[in-house]
């Protein structure tokens, strides 16, 4: 089962896919210690956040060094834009931490029910961002290294 349709296209900015799985998040804020693999992660809100699992994305999850993506998901049911704040990957599935800003868990819940259908997009301001970070990218592996330089 794929879960990040983006490796193979990261210019496709939206997908029609299904639900997997919907939990509560028991919290992704990082406790301040910095790794070697640390990334600039966007400020998480301190709304509950909920936890989906989606058959596909194209919401890079942070890895690798690579930050992570931010996006919408639009359930077909009720046509609610709900904001993803981050995208993580465990094991191999990328999991998508969406604000839950009107506090009611339950409502949210029940609009993640596994097997429905959902557009998940980057939005303008999640491809802005994504955007951005492929720009730097390029940048910093186009630049030659320094042994080719002397």
């Amino acid at each position: 089962m794929p879960d990040n349709t983006t490796s193979g296209d990261p210019l496709l900015r939206q997908l029609e896919t299904t639900i997997v799985s919907c939990d509560l998040s028991q919290s992704v804020q990082a406790n301040g210690k910095k790794t070697k693999k640390s990334v600039i992660a966007p400020d998480l809100p301190t709304d509950p956040l909920l936890e989906i699992v989606l058959h596909d994305t194209v919401i890079f999850p942070e890895g690798g060094g690579q930050p992570t993506d931010t996006g919408i998901i639009k359930t077909f049911r009720d046509g609610i834009e709900w904001e993803v704040v981050q995208a993580k990957r465990h094991a191999s599935r990328a999991v998508h931490y969406v604000r839950v800003s009107d506090g009611n868990i339950d409502a949210a819940i029940a609009a993640f029910t596994p097997g429905e259908k959902v557009v998940v997009s980057l939005g303008k301001k999640g491809w802005t961002r994504r955007y951005d970070h492929v720009r730097c990218h390029v940048c910093i592996f186009g630049m030659p290294s320094q042994e080719n330089v002397f």
